[in-house]
């Protein structure tokens, strides 16, 4: 029997110094909160190993007490570093991890004290007997009432943290919940096996030692096979953090829980919000967002949905998402960005796609693509043709520079004109010194409009150099929709551009309607 107890105890204090290096390794790089509590933990569990391994190997009464009591110290400790190492997973904040550490660390370190006095009151122990086990000596200790809900304290943490890391597994991404799912078995397991070792006829030494080491190697497997503390929350918090997006998380009553600091600069740019994020959490979704009912009915209707929100001078892409399954652990991301500088792009694009550079009046391709879309309705529709009379010789006399200022004169005319006689007017250039316009009018009263423009040509010299005044005329060409037949640009261009040569041919600075 001697030489299978040797190897026993050996093999315990390999376990516990495996346990105390491992501790050590894992206060590598990234050295978060979250590796350094685990770290701790296994360097209690290690410490506490090794402390059982001697007390087993130990005759003395009094050594063996005072190492039973250094065990409890590990033991009232580790459950307090497990659950904060479990936050950390969860997510990643400091201040608070260490603030839940404190308070739950003051029932411990009371217990501990009352064990190592326990000699002048006797409030935790009744009685302390030495016991034999397979030829090791150990102390067996008889609690009193106040020392058994006292011991009981580690073992609600552990169960606690269980139950945290359960709950916050719908928060987190699907490749990382097994994770939870083991470690939370892990941590389970001295409680399972003190529960079994208590009901089999074999008694074992140093049994609680033996499950906390199981415990940690099955944790120690788990961070190794997924190393999870060092991919979320850390990467969680660096992708938050250089996220464009605005990122906004409400639990079930709406109140904000979590804000990455681009949501926090849309809430500052376009409601005024100067508070930090501590400031902002907790707060409700329509005091957030001043009772905007685009927004806040969505959020608080939990809907599925994404939409696009201009405020001001400023346009959002927004994409609700509900997360979770119940009332309990339901919560909703709200995901912002900023579209403003993107429309205000795609505005220009469209712009210059449709719009003569030289005129800032549509181009050909748009005024074709408004005139089929306008004349659908087989309203009355008056298309004319204009061109500048003797361009080419003026633009031998004084340049292309003043060339382009005489088009750019004479479109922004066109444009006032024929807006402000009928708002559904389309004006273009359509190449060259040509220009076109569509006109929701009658024949007669079109004929009348254009030679009315003619007149304001003449009235209105454009300034060439210094004080030298040109002034420009036009020829027209005039084509009207007939509703037996369908008006399209090409026929209706072809019509004017014959009345235009008519026109040209009368002597310039005419009207002429396509006659057939």
């Amino acid at each position: 029997m001697l030489e299978w107890i040797e190897p026993y105890t050996y093999y315990l204090s390999m376990f516990g110094l495996f346990l105390f290096f491992v501790g050590i390794i894992l206060l590598k790089k990234p050295r978060t909160l979250s590796r350094i509590l685990l770290s701790v933990t296994m360097l209690f569990i290690g410490i506490f190993v090794l402390l059982t391994a001697l007390e087993l190997l130990i005759d003395d009464y009094h050594t063996m007490l005072w190492l039973r009591n250094l065990q409890q110290v590990t033991i009232f400790l580790s459950p307090v570093t497990l659950f904060g190492y479990a936050q950390e997973l969860y997510k990643q904040n400091n201040p608070k991890t260490l603030k839940y550490l404190c308070l739950l660390a003051v029932p411990s370190i009371i217990s501990l004290l009352l064990i190592f006095t326990n000699q002048w009151h006797g409030w935790m122990r009744s009685s302390i007997q030495l016991v034999e086990t397979w030829n090791l000596t150990e102390i067996s200790v008889t609690p009193t009432g106040l020392g058994m809900l006292l011991y009981a304290y580690p073992n609600f943490l552990n169960i606690f943290t269980v139950v945290l890391l359960m709950r916050n597994m719908n928060d987190l991404p699907s490749s990382f919940r097994i994770s939870h799912i083991l470690s939370a078995i892990a941590i389970v397991t001295p409680l399972t096996f003190i529960m079994f070792f208590s009901i089999i006829p074999v008694s074992i030494p140093g049994e609680v030692a033996l499950s906390f080491s199981i415990m940690a190697i099955l944790l120690i497997m788990v961070n190794k096979r997924y190393d999870y503390n060092s991919i979320w929350p850390i990467s969680r918090g660096k992708i938050l953090e250089s996220l464009d997006e605005g990122i906004l998380l409400f639990d079930f009553h709406c109140r904000l829980i979590e804000i990455n600091p681009s949501g926090r600069n849309i809430l500052h740019h376009t409601f005024g919000w100067e508070a930090s994020n501590d400031q902002l959490l907790g707060k409700n979704v329509k005091e957030l967002f001043q009772y905007n009912e685009i927004i806040i009915l969505p959020v608080q209707e939990r809907k599925n949905i994404s939409f696009e929100w201009k405020y001001r001078s400023s346009c959002f892409q927004l994409n609700i998402v509900p997360i979770g399954k119940n009332e309990q652990n339901e919560m909703l991301l709200l995901v912002i960005t900023d579209l403003t500088e993107k429309k205000a792009i795609e505005n220009k694009l469209y712009h210059l796609a449709h719009h003569d550079d030289l005129t800032n009046i549509s181009n050909r391709r748009s005024f074709i693509e408004s005139f089929n879309n306008r004349v659908k309705d087989n309203n009355d529709y008056t298309f004319l043709l204009l061109d500048v009379d003797y361009f080419k010789q003026f633009n031998d006399n004084y340049g292309h520079i003043i060339g382009d200022k005489v088009l750019k004169r004479l479109a922004n005319l066109l444009d006032e004109y024929f807006i402000c006689k009928s708002e559904y007017a389309i004006v273009g250039r359509i190449g060259g010194e040509e220009f076109a316009v569509l006109i929701d009018k009658k024949q007669d009263e079109a004929m009348k409009i254009a030679k009315e423009f003619q007149k304001l040509l003449a009235e209105v010299p454009i300034l060439i150099e210094k004080e030298k005044k040109e002034t420009i005329t036009v020829s027209i060409g005039m084509s009207t929709n007939d509703k037996e037949k369908d008006f399209t640009f090409e026929k209706a261009y072809y019509e004017a551009d014959q009345a235009l040569y008519r026109a040209k041919r009368s002597g310039r600075d005419h009207v002429e309607v396509y006659a057939g």
